[in-house]
């Protein structure tokens, strides 16, 4: 079972990191980046690419759609941190997620900010509470 997954990792990274080096940025680029982290979520390669695409894709994006692309990758990013709730380039990428999100923020109404649960870092608050409740060790 175990050479089973490392056979299958190889494969992907082998795939994953052409696609780098030939700067492919699309959408499906990013999902085969999702597949790579919940593999092995401390390869800090697949976190940088990345991050390289979501920048690009966002580009064009306006601020809202923006917005809501990095809302949904972290919550995306909740379900990595649950099964690994030590991975430092996991906490690393969403720390960066959380800071593009903030930029966008500074310009958001009170009234947008509470439909959003109050805002990026009151729903991380709410997410650390959470996890030192379930492993008060967890001083990430």
């Amino acid at each position: 079972k175990a050479n089973a997954k490392l056979e299958k990792i190889i494969k992907i990274n082998k795939a994953f990191l052409e696609k780098r080096v030939q700067k492919e940025y699309s959408e499906k680029t990013l999902e085969i980046t999702q597949k790579i982290a919940l593999l092995s979520p401390d390869f800090d390669t697949v976190w940088n690419y990345r991050r390289e695409i979501i920048t690009f894709l966002n580009e064009t994006k306006s601020p809202d759609d923006k917005y809501k692309f990095y809302i949904t990758e972290l919550l995306s990013l909740v379900k990595l941190m649950k099964e690994n709730p030590k991975s430092y380039t996991l906490w690393e990428h969403r720390q960066w997620v959380i800071l593009q999100g903030l930029k966008i923020e500074k310009f958001m109404t009170d009234a947008q900010l509470s439909q959003v649960g109050g805002g990026i870092l009151n729903n991380e608050l709410k997410l650390c509470d959470k996890m030192l409740v379930a492993d008060e060790r967890n001083f990430h």
